[in-house]
């Protein structure tokens, strides 16, 4: 499916940082193979992303 260029560069990004992060944690970083995760690779928890959406 085609992403419009500011999604694409978003993911980008986002694939960077979730690598920065694998890095810093080492051995403790727990493969999910998941695009969106916790900074140590953990699932994120449902309810909370529930909270943090509804207070953007």
């Amino acid at each position: 499916m085609p992403l419009a260029v500011p999604a694409q560069d978003a993911l980008t990004r986002h694939r960077e940082t979730q690598r920065e992060e694998r890095e810093f944690f080492g051995i403790d970083y727990q493969e999910h193979d998941l695009v969106f995760c916790r900074p140590d690779g953990l699932p994120l928890r449902p309810d909370r992303v529930t909270v943090e959406s509804r207070s953007t």
